[in-house]
This record gives C-alpha cells, sequence and structure tokens, in this order.
C-alpha cells in the first residue's frame, strides 16, 4: 500500500481500531470500515466471529504464526435511511456511491483529501443498509469481486439473534473482495468438493449441516470431480473434512434396491462424505464404476439454487483453496461501487428452500431422522407424519417402495434402539 509520499503505509502504522499503532510488518492485516443506515446494525458478536475466523486461517506470516489480523471499524451509524434499496442495472444499490462519496472515514479524515485517499488505499469499505426485498429474514449482500466495496442487507426481524447469519453474510461478500467467486477461482455453485461459505449450499447454518458448518473459507483444494466421467472408485477424501457431508444431485431414487445408509436422502438430493469419496454411487446402476455421467451441482431444480438451478451436466468442478489464493491488494484503489457484482446472490425464498427441503446427512442413527444427533420425541412424530401421509422418504425403513407394518415396526425397533 504505497503512494508517492508513502501516506497510507505510515497512516497504517499509525492508526488501527482504538487510534493505537498496530499493523505489524510482519503479519497479515486487513482493514475494513463498516457504516451503517439510522436505527440498523449488525451485531457485535457476529464481527466477533468473523474476526475469529480470520484470526484462526491457516495462513502463515513472516513472525511464524499463522491467522489474519481483521480490524473491523466501526464508522457512523446514522447514514440516511431508506425502507428499500432500489438497485441499479450493475447489481449495486443506486446511492451506493453517493453514500460512500460523503461518509468514508471519520469526519476528520474527511477534512483532509490526502489522508482519506490514503486510507482508501489500505481500507475495504462496508454499508449496512435495510433491504433490497420484502420480506427478508436473513441478512443478504453484494460484494465487488477483487475490490474494497460490499453492502449488507440487514434481516427484517430478530437481528440481535442472528449473529451467526450476519456473519456468514459479512465473511461471504468480504470473500467476493478477497477474490473469490461462488465456485472458488470460479462461478460454478454447488460444488459438492468444495466446503467453503462461498458456496451458496454452505453460506448459512441451517439444521442440516449443523454437525460440520463452520463459519470458513475452504481450507485446501479436493480432487477434480468431472460430470461427464466419474471414476467411482478412484476419488481421494480428505482428513480436513472428515465429517462433512455435502449435498449431490442424482438420479437414484431415495428407496433403491441398493440404497446405502452412507449417502442416503430425499429423492434428487443425496450426501458426499468428503473423508471418502469412493463410498460415493454417483449414477442410477447402484455400484462402482468408472465413468459414471451425473449432474452433481444441480441442487435447485425450477430455479431454486442461484447458479445451480439449471442443468448443467458434463462441468469439471475443481476444488480451490480459498485461504492459499486470497487477493489482499486493493485493486480498485478506493472506488466507488464500480467493479463487478456477483450475480443472482441468494434471495430469501431460496435460502428458506435450502434450510426447509435439503434432507438431514447421515449421522449414523437410523432412527435420528432430523439428525441433531438425538432419536427423540421430534424424530419418533417426524415419522408418524411420514408415515400417514406415505411419504417413503422416510417411512420407507425396508427399501420396498412403500410404506407398510414392517416398515413402522422396524423403525420402532430403530427407535428403541436409540443413538
Amino acid at each position: 500500500y504505497t503512494d508517492s509520499g508513502g501516506l497510507a503505509q505510515r497512516y497504517l502504522l499509525d492508526v488501527d481500531d482504538d487510534g493505537e499503532s498496530d499493523a505489524d510488518p510482519m503479519h497479515k492485516d486487513l482493514f475494513f470500515e463498516l457504516d451503517r443506515m439510522a436505527g440498523i446494525d449488525v451485531p457485535q458478536d457476529a464481527i466477533d466471529l468473523v474476526r475469529f475466523a480470520f484470526a484462526d486461517a491457516p495462513v502463515e506470516n513472516p513472525d511464524q504464526t499463522t491467522g489474519i489480523r481483521l480490524h473491523i471499524i466501526r464508522g457512523d451509524a446514522d447514514l440516511p435511511f431508506e425502507e428499500l434499496s432500489q438497485m441499479n442495472g450493475d447489481g449495486w444499490p443506486v446511492n451506493s456511491s453517493s453514500l460512500r462519496a460523503d461518509w468514508f472515514g471519520s469526519p476528520a479524515e474527511r477534512g483532509e483529501p490526502a489522508l482519506l485517499n490514503a486510507k482508501a488505499r489500505a481500507y475495504r469499505y462496508g454499508i449496512l443498509m435495510n433491504r433490497m426485498q420484502t420480506p427478508l429474514g436473513f441478512p443478504g449482500g453484494i460484494g465487488e469481486i477483487g475490490g474494497d466495496d460490499l453492502v449488507l442487507f440487514a434481516a427484517s426481524c430478530c437481528a440481535t439473534n442472528r449473529a451467526n447469519d450476519y456473519a456468514s453474510s459479512l465473511m461471504h461478500e468480504l470473500g467476493h473482495n478477497l477474490g473469490l467467486r461462488h465456485g472458488g477461482a470460479d462461478n460454478i455453485n454447488g460444488k459438492p468438493n468444495y466446503p467453503s461459505v462461498m458456496n451458496y449450499t454452505l453460506s448459512f447454518a441451517h439444521s442440516w449441516n449443523a454437525d460440520f458448518w463452520e463459519l470458513d473459507y475452504s481450507r485446501e483444494e479436493l480432487m477434480t470431480l468431472d460430470e461427464s466421467c466419474l471414476d467411482e472408485s478412484d476419488y481421494e477424501g480428505s482428513a480436513e473434512y472428515d465429517d462433512y457431508f455435502m449435498p449431490f444431485y442424482t438420479t437414484i431414487p431415495f428407496n433403491a434396491p441398493c440404497w446405502d445408509e452412507t449417502v442416503w436422502g430425499m429423492p434428487m438430493i443425496r450426501y458426499m462424505p468428503l473423508s471418502e469419496f469412493s463410498q460415493n454411487d454417483f449414477d442410477s446402476d447402484c455400484s462402482l464404476i468408472q465413468c459414471a455421467m451425473e449432474d452433481l451441482n444441480y441442487l435447485g431444480p425450477g430455479g431454486v439454487l442461484p447458479g445451480s438451478a439449471d442443468p448443467s451436466p458434463g462441468q469439471s468442478l475443481r476444488g480451490h483453496n480459498d485461504w492459499a489464493n486470497l487477493q489482499y491488494k486493493i485493486t480498485s484503489g478506493g472506488g466507488a461501487f464500480l467493479g463487478e457484482a456477483p450475480a443472482d446472490e441468494l434471495t430469501e425464498e431460496q435460502i428458506a428452500w435450502i434450510r426447509d427441503n435439503f434432507p438431514p446427512p447421515p449421522s449414523g442413527c437410523a432412527a435420528d431422522l432430523d439428525g441433531d444427533g438425538d432419536a427423540d420425541a421430534d424424530d419418533f412424530f417426524l415419522y408418524l407424519d411420514a408415515f400417514a401421509i406415505g411419504d417413503t422418504t422416510f417411512c420407507d425403513i425396508d427399501a420396498d417402495q412403500d410404506c407398510d407394518a414392517d416398515d413402522f415396526f422396524g423403525y420402532l425397533d430403530q427407535f428403541a434402539t436409540g443413538c
């Protein structure tokens, strides 16, 4: 971060969150200013979660330690409030550039153009706006890819109780600023071999991913999956992700005769254990073969999951090590929401669909239908409801494509065994 007078470097060495010298040339530091519209805010717990995630990054520093110090400075909290943001044709709120021009930096910094320019060479900038659609039960956002600007949109309710959701949105949009896309290095969404908060399937914590979800970017590049010729017996797993079960699309119905508990789920969605790819049967022949074909990331039939809702067979799904490929340098030099905005960010309806329609992955406990690790009353009544309507996703215990007395008593035996 240099300019003709070295002002940006001196600024970083002189000023941090508390107005004290804290930037360290031997350790990676990232600086971010967050301004807010009047009356709304991001929970401090959410900001702390993102800072902790960066501090825990597997990124080496010259001082022989790992991690990145993320300095999130709460700036102005009284930007003009707008109930609903209007969007321009480039994917940004129409007033985002003017708000940055009026509010970036502190009042003292705005009075010294040279100092404000120096700060713009080192600080990324974000604005918390009210919302871009109605209703919005989850916080959302837009992040400039490889740039220095982002927008967060507040949830319409329960803001003080949604620390994880706000943290997810902030870390996702910061990832775009740091050069990450929804597929890591590309825009292919829904990859089962890409465990990152940038991947829509892991953008938020839900009940089905509660056992393994973390606020994290991917930590290693998992093996490429070639959808046109999937060698089902030759994929290497990862000890780093030994408890992850990533969703993927398959043509195998849930109650196929060769049903394997390691990849169970509702029709069209199964789960891939990242610890051992070789357990996966990707196509409908129910055996491990050397050249199966399947559209693994087709996870939102009907336009539900952006970037993966339309058929996309034959793709090469490359893994990506996010932390090893972050782009730290600000490329726009203090731009004003003019860079590339990611297409098709998640909507409230899409997030809710992911939450409500992805089945729980295998937990090792057959009676645990909701995937919370216990066989309890919730599971029992879930089974009764499924049995009453003949929903074979849950009630067909013996996989004979029917729900009958054998299944009912079979589940009672499983429930009695417990977890």
